[in-house]
């Protein structure tokens, strides 16, 4: 009947469907869930994670200012709700200490094969079942397979011509082991990382260079790197139902209602600013706010009021970190690409020369 192939022969009818497993690929935050509720329902499983350690991208994140940026209160489980964070918006040390006490308090250790990678599934009419190989060159024969790698977990690496001579690396693969006291740091790339690490690492650098393609929206958050006072954290703990209240708090208007504003209403004029009457409020808005941090320094305003529609690419928390980081004496941002690489520093695309003794990909 042109069905799913897969559906033919339901893998209960199997007399060793019990043996079966599922497997999850990834230990991150949904590879985590998948393990708690297939355990609750009975279901084996097993979790195969690359990594040696449970929470994916916040375990592989340790750059200077890895935070999350969306509200931590409802980032997090809603069947572990962390009444503890000392932050609104948590660092990634306690991110990852969070995914590891849950994954502990569940029993799902047991069940993951850690260091390990999936290189390729196969599916068996016949056996009503996939063959998953393994990096170590064992396969595992399973009942379904839960793909749960997530987008961020491969580093990407622009190709540019060139070679420099110096330490250079990924955000998502910090080199601890570099000092950037007093260095000349040139940061190519910053999107919603880059916007983190400029203001954690400004005050140690000699000098700090970003180099831009395109500004970001960036909308008013106080909280953004403020810590939970006791009066909340009582809140949450002893006030009935004020956790739950406080979690859709944070839900709503940055999912269903934040869909008011990116939604393109067709006769607005002109496309190109904004999409719709709402959008162009949002605009309106975030554009006073970043103008409301740059009165002394007007010169920045052309470089960091992006140039389409609000929502348009990812709104980003701001508390004022990332604008006060521009203007200090040494930073400079350039709006541009890079050209090429040199041994001792970076050409953007308008040609000039950026030296560094450190070079940083946040891209």
């Amino acid at each position: 009947d042109g069905g799913d192939a897969r559906a033919v022969k339901p893998v209960a009818d199997r007399a060793d469907a019990a043996a079966l497993p599922v497997v999850i690929i990834g230990c991150g935050m949904s590879g985590l869930l998948a393990a708690i509720r297939l355990q609750e329902a009975g279901f084996p499983y097993v979790v195969i994670e690359k990594n040696d350690g449970v929470g994916g991208t916040w375990w592989e994140n340790s750059y200077p200012g890895a935070r999350v940026d969306v509200g931590n209160h409802f980032y997090c489980y809603s069947f572990e709700p962390s009444d503890d964070w000392t932050e609104f918006f948590a660092q990634q040390p306690e991110l990852q200490a969070y995914f590891q006490r849950v994954m502990e308090k569940h029993g799902v250790t047991k069940n993951v094969r850690w260091k390990t990678e999936v290189r390729g599934a196969t599916w068996d009419d016949v056996k009503a079942s996939w063959t998953v190989e393994l990096s170590s060159g064992e396969t595992i024969e399973a009942r379904a397979v839960i793909s749960a790698v997530g987008q961020l977990n491969r580093p990407f690496v622009p190709e540019i011509p060139g070679r420099f001579d110096g330490p250079s690396f990924h955000t998502a693969r910090w080199d601890h082991s570099v000092d950037l006291t007093g260095k000349r740091v040139v940061m190519i790339g910053a999107g919603a990382t880059g916007f983190q690490v400029a203001p954690a690492i400004a005050e140690k650098v000699g000098h700090l260079t970003v180099i831009q393609r395109s500004a970001q929206w960036m909308f008013p958050n106080p909280n953004y790197h403020a810590a939970v006072g006791p009066g909340m954290k009582w809140a949450l703990r002893h006030l009935p139902f004020y956790g739950r209240w406080y979690r859709f708090l944070l839900f709503w208007p940055g999912c269903d209602k934040g869909l008011a504003v990116a939604k393109v209403d067709p006769a607005w004029e002109p496309q190109q600013r904004s999409v719709s009457e709402t959008n162009d409020f949002a605009r309106m808005m975030f554009t006073e706010w970043i103008k409301s941090q740059l009165e002394d320094r007007p010169d920045l305003i052309d470089k960091v009021v992006p140039d389409y529609p609000a929502t348009g690419k990812r709104t980003l928390q701001d508390n004022g970190s990332w604008l006060a980081t521009l203007k200090r004496p040494n930073v400079d941002l350039v709006r541009g690409g890079v050209a090429r690489l040199e041994s001792d520093g970076v050409v953007d695309s308008h040609g000039v020369k950026h030296f560094a003794d450190v070079v940083v990909f946040a891209t």
